[in-house]
């Protein structure tokens, strides 16, 4: 937007110099921009969508190519609409893309449509207007409302004067009966009067320029560059929270095939008992044959062992079909809801933290931790740009979600840490300059210092016990902020008031000092609680 801005002005700076010294090289597409006579390049595209995807799209892909080549387009982007084999439906969707990503892109892509690289290709492009390249006139553009109405008189020009009532040139001799009391001043001194007053716009605007050039090498300096550090930290979390994922489900995976595979050789074990029966059968047999070719007393010394063994084996059961029930496999048993068994799991490994701090927010002394669930306050300054939303003037930082209504709860660890202040402040609270942490200032909050404890209103509130957690809860509609021991639900103090702003947590941290608490710790909750409190809170 500031960019835009900065080359707004630019044009500005030119035109004024134009109409202040008569540079001839202004071309007609500048005139225009000076006396608001152009649109907008998303407004154009909008209004000439239809015609536009009809020009491109007998040559579609070279145009999507082109296209990516500027860099309008984001690979995926270039892939996806590569992949279109309707031409039609590919022209609408990379038309429909262009005017999403908004008015600097959309700029870029009608400067390429005006190349000749399209234009030959695409020849209906050249019988838009508004796609054609710019002229340059050698003559300065026609003049618009506002400029000086000149005479059409035929007498000499030494007799022509400039009336500033009616900001025109007129002829002392055909017109000055038409202008009484009005200011008539000869024509020389009227052009050094308009152009005293057209430089002093010119270096008001060069001026305001100036400021867009520092505000963007400020901007550039401090918020790009902290930007992409922020990037780079939040990318590297990303990655470590899906390789847990990842490791989970990989693990589970591997459970779960090692207990398929279990059932397999259990199952696998009732064909080997048959291959054991049959096995014995088979050389019962033929021990029974073999005894049968023995003649006389041999046969009969032999006879009751071989008549022994061979009773045994004739007493097996008969295999029955009945005997083979369970041994296929139980799909049902592995298959099943699988993935509700899975995330059953998951729950224990995963945790849900009610408020998550907005690092934009915080002082430039804490450090906040990784997964923005804990602060703690430094004697090292983070380097941070100093953006609006930011505490400057207090050790502070706000949750990253706000609440206009209903109830909403969460604890907050801070064992011996001896300062701290916790609570909610509106979303208009005081970041910059002076402020304290009570209502009147809009923050309503329980304060601790070195074990004593009050309301942000100088209150003194007397406790038994120094709590190790803190709950916070606020309850929007009514009004109120309250503070508990959760150990055992002690009411510690509640604000009543009447809400009308957007209220976010509300944390500051002091120095840890010799304690052995040295970060307060939003405290994380069962999942399965949170999903039961969602599901009646939206009952």
């Amino acid at each position: 937007m500031h960019e835009t801005m900065l080359i707004s002005l630019c044009h500005s700076l030119d035109s004024c110099a134009y109409l202040s010294y008569g540079d001839n090289n202004n071309n007609d597409m500048l005139y225009d921009r000076i006396f608001g006579i152009n649109m907008e390049a998303t407004d154009i595209i909008r209004q000439n969508k239809t015609k536009l995807q009809h020009v491109l799209m007998s040559h579609i892909h070279f145009v999507v190519q082109c296209v990516h080549e500027e860099k309008l387009l984001a690979k995926s982007e270039y892939m996806n609409l590569k992949s279109i084999s309707l031409p039609s439906k590919a022209a609408t969707d990379l038309v429909d893309k262009m005017v999403s990503k908004g008015e600097t892109t959309c700029r870029s892509f009608l400067r390429l449509l005006r190349d000749t690289k399209l234009t030959d290709v695409c020849p209906g492009l050249k019988a838009m207007p508004w796609c054609r390249p710019p002229s340059t006139p050698s003559t300065r553009p026609s003049t618009s409302e506002e400029d000086v109405e000149l005479s059409s008189c035929e007498h000499a020009e030494e007799h022509q004067l400039f009336c500033e009532d009616e900001q025109r040139v007129v002829c002392r001799i055909c017109d000055s009966s038409h202008h009484p009391g009005h200011k008539l001043l000869p024509v020389e001194q009227a052009v050094n009067n308009l152009k005293d007053q057209l430089e002093s716009d010119l270096r008001t605007l060069k001026d305001k320029m100036n400021k867009y050039k520092q505000f963007k090498n400020r901007y550039t300096k401090e918020v790009v560059e902290h930007n992409n550090k922020q990037v780079l930290a939040t990318e590297k979390q990303i990655r470590a929270e899906f390789k847990k994922l990842h490791q989970f489900l990989t693990e589970e995976e591997e459970a779960r095939l090692e207990a398929l595979r279990e059932e397999e050789k259990q199952k696998a074990e009732i064909i080997q008992v048959v291959e054991e029966q049959i096995s014995s059968l088979s050389f019962s047999i033929s021990a029974v044959e073999q005894e049968l070719q023995e003649h006389s007393v041999s046969f009969l010394s032999s006879y009751g062992n071989t008549r022994s063994r061979t009773r045994v084996l004739c007493t097996l059961s008969d295999p029955q079909d009945s005997g083979t029930e369970g041994a296929l496999i139980d799909e049902a048993k592995h298959l099943g809801n699988l993935t509700i068994n899975v995330w059953e799991k998951m729950k224990e490994r995963v945790k849900f933290t009610p408020v998550i701090l907005d690092p934009n927010t915080a002082y430039t002394y804490l450090c906040l931790s990784e997964d923005l669930t804990s602060v703690r306050n430094t004697d090292r300054m983070q380097q941070r740009p100093d953006n609006p939303e930011r505490f400057t003037n207090g050790a502070d930082v706000l949750g990253s979600e706000g609440y206009r209504s209903g109830t909403h709860r969460w604890d907050v660890e801070v064992g011996d840490h001896p300062c701290w202040n916790l609570g909610l402040a509106k979303e208009s609270v005081e970041r910059k300059n002076n402020s304290y942490s009570s209502p009147e200032y809009g923050i309503w909050c329980l304060c601790q210092k070195d074990g004593c404890y009050s309301n942000g209103c100088s209150d003194t509130i007397p406790l038994q016990r120094n709590p190790q957690r803190i709950r916070v809860q606020l309850d929007y509609d009514a009004g109120e902020v309250s503070f508990y021991d959760p150990e055992d639900m002690t009411h510690i103090y509640t604000h009543k008031d009447t809400f009308t702003d957007k209220l976010y947590p509300y944390f500051s941290v002091g120095e840890a000092g010799d304690a052995e608490t040295t970060d307060i710790k939003l405290c994380p909750v069962p999942v399965m609680e949170e999903m039961l409190r969602s599901f009646t809170f939206y009952l």
